[in-house]
């Protein structure tokens, strides 16, 4: 078991929770108080959103610290009480509602502390206990972590838009994946395609893993989503609900995002497949080479059963780009490049797809000189090139990088154009 006794313990385990107001309203204990709704966002896994309250004339806005101590309170609620029945009787509610959109609520902040940030019932009562004991000094070390750890992530993430890499722009993954129609659920459907044996049976999980369970959030969809009754009972989903309601809205549910994933269904195999490249080392890509990638994947998505099929496109794409940048005939030296950027994470500076090593290379050193002094090394271990051949695929690559911009015709990022056209 993890220990969160001391304040130091307690705030490197904030330090990986961002937190977030989207929201303010009034609040209901004093003409004072402020109700926040709040998002709490950990490095890995899903976040969550709660609500808040505090006079900010005293408090000021919330702090993490202050927001996660709540919720762990709130967690705590579930195993205190026998029921709902005695949580509302003990509370003090009036109307049946609000417990029950009060009990649900904890359940909810009981699963999240438990399900997202790992935390056992014992791990969970210490940070508890350690937060209300020193919640000044923890958020103080908290904001100090969460300072350096924002220093780091700039370092992880270098801008790819000051300079052309190769006579190329680039974007980021994350840009690229931004940049597709993922329809209202696709996002939360990237991390069961990517790597899936079977596309169609990963977005019905995709669809599964989205339907509600706690009946609040049931009840508070249904009003506006009748038609997905209707449709799952057309499907001859409700067959087996034998008249039970949250049943049959479950099956609502599911019908509905089902159908929002397949009716975008090729975007989200693009973006997984440009998370998966993510997963390899790859931190940019150029537009030329995302267009292509993405369009490939448009027009083949159809077809495609395994997600194999979309990473060996992925990789096809990134030979025939290479070969277009470099000008290489013969495809000899696309090849042995191609190689090279896969055993090294493409961690070298090249006209199609860079880490974020390279891409800071590229930054510091300016993109010529880190691509002639990347790859001289190279070929310094395959004499078979040698430096004519380097040189000559140096110049190649800017000179074919700048008919390629020059055809484009504006400065409009190519996938904008492409999209302009759907």
């Amino acid at each position: 078991m993890a220990a969160y006794e001391t304040p130091e313990q307690a705030a490197n385990f904030l330090a990986g929770i961002h937190l977030d107001i989207l929201n303010t309203g009034k609040g209901d204990f004093s003409p004072n108080h402020v109700k926040y709704t709040c998002q709490l966002t950990p490095r890995y896994g899903d976040p969550f959103t709660t609500d808040y309250q505090s006079n900010p004339s005293v408090h000021g806005e919330p702090t993490v610290t202050q927001v996660v101590s709540s919720l762990l309170s709130d967690s705590r609620i579930p195993d205190a009480y026998h029921d709902v029945d005695d949580f509302a009787d003990d509370m003090g509610y009036r109307k049946p509602s609000e417990a029950i959109r009060a009990w649900e609520g904890c359940r909810k902040a009981q699963d999240w502390v438990r399900d997202t940030l790992n935390l056992s019932n014992g791990e969970a009562n210490q940070l508890s206990d350690t937060l209300d004991e020193y919640e000044t000094e923890v958020q103080a070390q908290v904001e100090q972590l969460q300072a350096e750890q924002a220093r780091q992530d700039a370092y992880e993430h270098p801008p790819v838009d000051q300079q052309p890499y190769g006579g190329r722009k680039f974007i980021t993954i994350k840009e690229a994946i931004d940049n597709l129609d993922l329809g209202d659920h696709g996002y939360d459907a990237v991390d069961y395609v990517n790597g899936a044996n079977y596309i169609d049976d990963a977005l019905q999980e995709a669809a599964d893993g989205m339907v509600d369970i706690y009946h609040h959030d049931l009840l508070h969809w249904l009003p506006d989503n009748y038609e997905w009754m209707e449709e799952a009972d057309a499907q001859g989903l409700l067959e087996g609900c034998k008249g039970d309601l949250m049943k049959m809205t479950q099956a609502a549910q599911y019908e509905c995002y089902s159908q929002d994933l397949y009716d975008h269904k090729a975007d989200i195999i693009a973006a997984a497949t440009l998370d998966h490249l993510k997963d390899q080392g790859v931190y940019a890509i150029s537009e030329n080479m995302a267009d292509t990638l993405i369009e490939g994947i448009r027009d083949a998505a159809d077809g495609m059963n395994r997600f194999s099929d979309a990473t060996d496109l992925a990789e096809e794409t990134m030979g025939d780009s290479l070969t277009e940048a470099l000008g290489d005939e013969d495809g000899e030296l696309s090849e042995t490049m191609a190689d090279a950027l896969r055993d090294s994470g493409y961690d070298k500076p090249n006209p199609c797809m860079m880490s974020a090593e390279a891409v800071r290379q590229a930054n510091k050193e300016g993109y010529d000189q880190a691509f002639q002094t990347t790859w001289h090394d190279l070929f310094t271990e395959h004499p078979e090139g040698g430096d004519d051949s380097l040189t000559h695929a140096a110049e190649e690559s800017r000179d074919s990088s700048t008919r390629l911009a020059q055809n484009h015709g504006n400065d409009a990022p190519a996938h904008e154009d492409t999209r302009a056209e759907l």
